[in-house]
């Protein structure tokens, strides 16, 4: 597995006659240039770009966003809850991460985690993933 990040604007919502419809309007790939990073703020960059693919969707966020959705990544959430200014909420997917994290005892770093065995457990899983995920028989 590799560390790149991925940002995705992805929009939900009902009709009259149908449910939880959704669509991923933009993904790319969250890779910043040096001179990126010193000539904007992070959330700036993430506000721009957001805009731009509403813009192109013809999204208007004060009329046609309710919500947000996001982990709580300071920048993310600012960009989300001040700067496109529409309620805010927790990624479930994030909350329940957390929530895994608190409960097992488990942390990333091997030596914060507070249960190890459950820590191992957890590893050995990602490690058999991995692989079924990177052989073309399994």
């Amino acid at each position: 597995m590799n560390n790149h990040k991925y940002l995705a604007l992805r929009v939900c919502f009902n009709t009259s006659t149908r449910f939880n419809i959704g669509y991923n309007l933009a993904v790319r790939r969250f890779a910043l240039t040096i001179d990126e990073r010193q000539a904007k703020q992070l959330s700036t960059i993430l506000h721009e770009w957001s805009l731009g693919v509403f813009e192109e969707f013809g999204i208007k966020v004060m009329l046609d966003v309710l919500t947000s959705t996001s982990d709580s990544g300071f920048d993310v959430k600012h960009t989300l809850d001040i700067l496109i200014d529409v309620w805010w909420e927790w990624c479930i997917s994030h909350l329940i991460h957390l929530a895994f994290t608190d409960a097992f005892g488990t942390s990333i770093e091997p030596n914060n985690s507070k249960n190890v065995d459950a820590r191992c457990f957890f590893y050995r899983i990602k490690k058999v993933i991995e692989v079924v995920n990177m052989s073309e028989y399994l």
